[in-house]
C-alpha cells in the first residue's frame, strides 16, 4: 500500500523539519539578527488571534496529503516537492537571515495557549521566503490534483486563509509570502507530476547560440536583481522577473524546451511555469501581438496548410482550422475542439534536422482533419521552417531552395537562415532505414557527456596520446577527419584528442555490424559518440551511405572516417576508397584533415579486449579540399600521399 510509503517519508520529513528550522532559527538568534523588509502599511494589518487555528491547520493538511497520493511515483514526487521547499527555504534563512519587527500583542485562552505552542519551538525569524506558504502552495497543488474536496470552494477559502493568517497572525511580513510562493513553485516545477524532471534531461553539451541566449538572459536577470537589491522598496517585485529570466535561461543553456513544461495535449503550460515565468510570458506575448500588429492574418502556403502567428480561439474559430500545429515552446495554445499537436521548439534557435521531419510527418497528419494551421510566435521563423520542411518532404517542392521560394513567396518576411537551410537538407536523410543510420540526439544528456569524458580522459590516460597539429590549429568548421586503420577502436582516440568543443559536432563513420552488436557498444555508439554507422552489406533500395555524410556535413557537423575501408595490419596503406572522393564533391567547401595514428596498432591489436599501455601519436596534418576539375584518381592519390606524408620515417 502507498500510505506505508507515505508513512516512511512522513517519519523521515518530520524530524528534519525540526532540527532544519530549529538550527537556522538557533543560529540567527547567536547573531542577534535585526534586519527586516517591512512596508509602512503593513502595521494596517490586524492581528487576528483566531486566525492561529488555520495556522496551526497546516500540519493536520500535511500529514494527510500523502493518503491522496495516488501511486508510489506521486507519492515519492510528493515528498521530494516538500523536502525541496524546505532544503531552498532554510538555505535563504541561513544566507538572508530576517527577523519580524512587530511585537505581537498578548493572546489568552484557546487561542493564547495555541501561540505559546508555536513559540515553544518557533522564533521571531526564519522569515523570507515564508516556509508556511511554499508547504502551502505544495499540498494546495496535491489535494487539488486529487480531487478530493466535495465542496471546493470551501477546501480553496480554507487554503487562502491559512495564507493571509501568516499575516493576521503577525507571524510574517508581507515579503516573505511572494517568496515563498516562488519557492513553492520551483519545488512543483522542479519534481512535475506527467513529465520527467526537467533538471534529469540536463545536457552541457548545448551549441554555442544557446550557450549565448542563455548567457545573454542571465545578464539581464543579473542586472535586475542589482537594481532590485539596491532600491529596495516597490524594485523588490523585480526579483519576480529576475526568476523568469533565470528560467528560461535554464531552458535555453541546459534543460531545453522540455523546461517549459507545455503539456502536448493541450498546449497549456504547467501552473509552476506560468507562475514562475509569468512576466517573461506576458512578455513574450506582447512582443508577438507587437510584430505581427501590421499582419495579423495567417497566409495560405499550400492545400490547406497556412502559416502565421499563435492564433487565439477567435482566430482559429474565424479561419474555419481544423488543426493547429503549434512550434512554440513558451506560449500557451488557445484552447478548443481543433485538433491539436505542439512542436516544442524554442524561439531563437534552429531546430534539427530530425525535428523537421517530424514537423513536416505531423502537419501532413493534421491535414486529415482539414485546414491547418501552423504557427509560432510570430510566424516568420520557427512555423516557416516547419512548412517549409511538409513542403519538402511531401513532394510539393522539388528542392530545399524551391521549399523556401514557396514559403517566402506565400508570407513575405519570413526569415530562414543558411541554419535552416542545412538543416532542411540534413532532414531528408532523418528516415530510419537505408544503408547508413545516424544516431544519437542534438546534445547528450549529462550522463552521456560524463561517459564521453571519461572514456576520453582513460584513452588519453593509457595511450599517453599526444596531438600533433601540424596543418594548423584546430577549428570548428565542417571537417572530415580521415586516417589509416588498425582497429576499431581508431576512432574512440581521434575523438578524445580533439577539444571538448569540437567532439560535441565531431562524428565518427563505424561499421554498424560491430558497433550494434551488444547493449554496450550499441549505447556507446548511438548515445555517447553519436556515430553514423555504415551497413557494409548492401541491399535492395538502400541510400548511398555518402548521403548521409553529406548531410551531417551540411547541417555543420564533423566526421572521422578510414578511407581504406577496412583495418591494415600492415605497413602503409591500402588503396582508399571512392567514397572519400564523392564525398569531396558533394561538399566541395569541407576540409579533409589527414591524420596518422602511430602505434595504436600494438595498443590495441586486433581480437584484444583490452588496450596495452604505450605511447600513441596522432599527427594532424594540413587540410585539403577538392580541386576544381580534378579527376577521382588524383583526389585519391592526392589524399594518400597527405597521408603517408604524416607516417613517421623508419
Amino acid at each position: 500500500m502507498f500510505w506505508r510509503r507515505g508513512l516512511l517519508w512522513l517519519a523521515f520529513l518530520g524530524p528534519f523539519f525540526f532540527l532544519s528550522y530549529g538550527y537556522a532559527n538557533g543560529v540567527a538568534a547567536r547573531q542577534g539578527i535585526t534586519d527586516a523588509v517591512v512596508f509602512g502599511w503593513e502595521r494596517r494589518i490586524p492581528f487576528l488571534p483566531w486566525t492561529i487555528v488555520p495556522y496551526w491547520s497546516i500540519d493536520l493538511i500535511y500529514g494527510l496529503s500523502f493518503l491522496y497520493c495516488r501511486n508510489r511515483g506521486e507519492v515519492d514526487r510528493h515528498g521530494l516537492r516538500l523536502l525541496t521547499v524546505q532544503l531552498l527555504s532554510v538555505a535563504c534563512f541561513l544566507l538572508f537571515p530576517l527577523r519580524f519587527s512587530f511585537d505581537r500583542p498578548a493572546s489568552d485562552g484557546t487561542f493564547g495557549l495555541l501561540f505559546d505552542l508555536l513559540m515553544g519551538f518557533d522564533q521571531p525569524y526564519n522569515q523570507a521566503p515564508s516556509l508556511h506558504i511554499g508547504l502551502l502552495v505544495v499540498l494546495w497543488q496535491r489535494y487539488a490534483a486529487a480531487d478530493v474536496a466535495r465542496f471546493p470552494r470551501l477546501s480553496n477559502a480554507w487554503f487562502v486563509l491559512i495564507a493571509l493568517s501568516t499575516l493576521t497572525t503577525w507571524q510574517h511580513h508581507f515579503v516573505d509570502l511572494p517568496t515563498g510562493v516562488l519557492v513553492g513553485f520551483l519545488a512543483l516545477w522542479l519534481w512535475p507530476d506527467d513529465r520527467r524532471p526537467p533538471l534529469s534531461a540536463w545536457s552541457t553539451s548545448v551549441g554555442p547560440k544557446g550557450r549565448g541566449l542563455a548567457l545573454r538572459y542571465l545578464a539581464a536577470a543579473g542586472l535586475l536583481a542589482l537594481i532590485a537589491w539596491s532600491v529596495g522598496s516597490w524594485a523588490l517585485w523585480l526579483w519576480w522577473v529576475v526568476t523568469a529570466l533565470t528560467l528560461v535561461a535554464v531552458c535555453y543553456g541546459a534543460a531545453g524546451a522540455a523546461g517549459f513544461q507545455k503539456q502536448a495535449g493541450n498546449g497549456r503550460l504547467s501552473p509552476a511555469v506560468t507562475a514562475l515565468a509569468l512576466p517573461y510570458l506576458l512578455g513574450a506575448w506582447s512582443n508577438s501581438r507587437c510584430w505581427t500588429r501590421r499582419h495579423p492574418q495567417a497566409d495560405p502556403v499550400a492545400d490547406g496548410v497556412w502559416l502565421g502567428r499563435m492564433p487565439t480561439a477567435g482566430d482559429m474559430a474565424a479561419g474555419t482550422y481544423a488543426a493547429l500545429v503549434d512550434c512554440t515552446a513558451e506560449l500557451p495554445a488557445p484552447q478548443g475542439p481543433w485538433h491539436y499537436c505542439n512542436l516544442p521548439w524554442l524561439d531563437l534557435l534552429e531546430p534539427e534536422p530530425a525535428q523537421l521531419a517530424e514537423a513536416a510527418r505531423h502537419i501532413e497528419t493534421a491535414r486529415r482533419h482539414g485546414s491547418v494551421c501552423v504557427c509560432c510566435a510570430l510566424g516568420y521563423s520557427r512555423s516557416a521552417a516547419a512548412v517549409a520542411a511538409w513542403l519538402l518532404h511531401s513532394g510539393r517542392a522539388a528542392s530545399v531552395d524551391d521549399a523556401l521560394a514557396q514559403v517566402r513567396e506565400r508570407r513575405p518576411g519570413t526569415v530562414l537562415s543558411a541554419e535552416h537551410r542545412a538543416a532542411l537538407a540534413a532532414s531528408l536523410g532523418t528516415s530510419p532505414a537505408g544503408s547508413c543510420r545516424k544516431t544519437g540526439k542534438p546534445t547528450r544528456t549529462a550522463l552521456e557527456h560524463l561517459v564521453g569524458a571519461s572514456l576520453s580522459g582513460f584513452a588519453r590516460l593509457l595511450t599517453g596520446v599526444s596531438a600533433l597539429w601540424l596543418g594548423g590549429a584546430p577549428d570548428p568548421r565542417p571537417r572530415v577527419y580521415f586516417a589509416n586503420h588498425r582497429s576499431h577502436w581508431d576512432f574512440v582516440l581521434i575523438w578524445a584528442v580533439l577539444p571538448a568543443g569540437l567532439r560535441e559536432i565531431t562524428k565518427p563513420v563505424a561499421g554498424a555490424d560491430y558497433w550494434l552488436h551488444g547493449a554496450v557498444r550499441r549505447y556507446l555508439a548511438q548515445r555517447v559518440f553519436r556515430a553514423v554507422l555504415i551497413e557494409r552489406t548492401p541491399r535492395p533500395h538502400q541510400p548511398n551511405p555518402v548521403d548521409c555524410l553529406a548531410e551531417a556535413l551540411a547541417a555543420g557537423e564533423s566526421l572521422i572516417l578510414f578511407p581504406e575501408g577496412t583495418r591494415n595490419l600492415d605497413d602503409g596503406l591500402l588503396p582508399f576508397k571512392s567514397g572519400i572522393f564523392h564525398l569531396a564533391k558533394r561538399q566541395p567547401q569541407a576540409e579533409f584533415v589527414p591524420v596518422w595514428i602511430e602505434n595504436l596498432g600494438r595498443v590495441m591489436p586486433k581480437g584484444a579486449l583490452l588496450p596495452a599501455p604505450l605511447l600513441c601519436t596522432l599527427s594532424f596534418g594540413p587540410p585539403l579540399r577538392l580541386a576544381p576539375e580534378e579527376t577521382k584518381t588524383q583526389f585519391l592519390a592526392r589524399a594518400n600521399a597527405a597521408l603517408l606524408a604524416l607516417a613517421p620515417a623508419d
